[in-house]
């Protein structure tokens, strides 16, 4: 009789995975997740403005996210060219973003007096709590997102980036949708 129940029991979880399967086969569902080919998660945080949204905002736009501190070298390094591209793509459907890890700055409060010595003309969301981090596994700074106008990430890049890197991976995306 139990070798019975475990039979039917087994059936039964075939069958549902079969069906989830195929309904994500035939639907096209995107897992929500942290690594390329995923639908971004909603997380809202506060910019450094005071006022709270979605880091991935749907806009039907590209958008380019960047993660930085105030201490990490090459994160500075990479900041002008993020303001270049904003600047060159703003009109052209591209949104460059970014985010401080606060919760892992030497002193938080530092971190208005450095985008005003940087003169960052970006948009910055500020991760307080690690909200971010944690649900986008971050591992290391800087860490760059580039999300399409469907909210897939299309890409996730570990360290340092240039202008022409991610020009490259932008381009095909304004071109294709």
């Amino acid at each position: 009789m139990k070798r019975k129940i475990t039979i039917f029991i087994l059936i039964i979880a075939i069958c549902i995975g079969a069906g989830l399967f195929v309904n994500q086969l035939v639907n096209g569902t995107k897992q929500v997740g942290s690594q390329e080919g995923m639908l971004t998660e909603s997380i809202h945080l506060e910019d450094a403005n005071g006022q709270t949204a979605d880091v991935f905002e749907p806009k039907n736009r590209v958008t380019v996210l960047n993660v930085w501190a105030t201490w990490c070298e090459p994160c500075v390094r990479e900041l002008p060219a993020l303001m270049e591209l904003a600047s060159d793509y703003q009109s052209k459907g591209v949104d460059v973003v970014t985010l401080n890890a606060q919760k892992f700055e030497r002193i938080p409060e530092h971190t208005f007096e450095f985008m005003e010595e940087q003169q960052l003309t970006l948009p910055v969301f500020l991760d307080s709590e690690g909200e971010f981090f944690d649900a986008y596994n971050v591992q290391g700074l800087p860490t760059t997102f580039i999300v399409d106008a469907d909210q897939i990430i299309v890409k996730r890049i570990e360290g340092e980036v240039h202008y022409e890197m991610i020009q490259e991976i932008i381009d095909p995306l304004l071109t294709s949708h």
